[in-house]
């Protein structure tokens, strides 16, 4: 839950940024212990503690938000098609690279001429 929350305070920062990655140090905190988390991670990790008898499993407070995150929808947390980068199959990757630096993504649809 602290690396989601960490997340999301980086993206309300930088408006139309998007951390999918975070440093983290390790429980003791001394430095030596220094993990990369993905948001897909992060993800993981939280549907995990959903599940019960799961070693990940959390208790109270932070379950508790875990179950609220759980019942927002979609709209709340992901981008409507139409925000997201769309590029044709045929685009050249530096004319990709162009429009995803552009628009501050890290990912674009592609689609044939077909739309598919």
């Amino acid at each position: 839950v602290k690396a989601a929350e960490a997340m999301a305070s980086m993206a309300h920062e930088a408006p139309g940024f998007a951390c999918h990655h975070l440093l983290i140090e390790g429980e003791s905190g001394g430095g030596d212990e220094l993990k990369l988390l993905s948001a897909l991670d992060v993800v993981r990790g939280m549907e995990c503690a959903l599940t019960p008898r799961s070693p990940a499993a959390c208790s109270g407070k932070e379950l508790a938000h875990i179950h609220q995150v759980a019942q927002m929808t979609a709209c709340m947390a992901m981008k409507d098609l139409r925000q997201v980068v769309q590029l044709e199959a045929e685009s050249k990757l530096g004319e990709a690279f162009r429009v995803l630096r552009e628009r501050r993504q890290n990912c674009a649809l592609v689609m044939d001429r077909h739309g598919s």
